[in-house]
């Protein structure tokens, strides 16, 4: 079964029912190169379903970080008499470094 030759004169990559020409027929299709796998030819190619659930998951992380993070500014502007300290903020914001006079610690 001859489908051709490839942009690089290569016309086995059809051979054996070894490629799925549906990939081909969508763009954002490319040859790359990995150590992990030397000698190898790897095919990747744009994949819109797994750009949908990305773009939903960064979404709701943001989301839920405007939230805690809007909590934590009222809890803030609330504390008049004994205001929050910058490293107590950054402990409930969860933030892995301390801060002292504006520096990470």
């Amino acid at each position: 079964m001859d489908h051709g030759a490839d942009e690089h004169g290569d016309s086995r990559i059809g051979e054996a029912g070894s490629l799925q020409l549906s990939l081909l027929d969508q763009k954002n299709l490319a040859e790359i190169a990995s150590p992990d796998y030397p000698g190898e030819r790897l095919m990747i190619c744009h994949n819109p379903l797994l750009e949908q659930e990305r773009k939903r998951k960064r979404q709701a992380l943001l989301e839920a970080t405007e939230k805690s993070l809007e909590k934590i500014s009222k809890e803030v502007a609330r504390r008049k008499k004994k205001p929050l300290q910058a490293v107590e903020i950054g402990m409930k914001s969860g933030s892995s470094g301390a801060v002292q006079d504006g520096k990470t610690l």
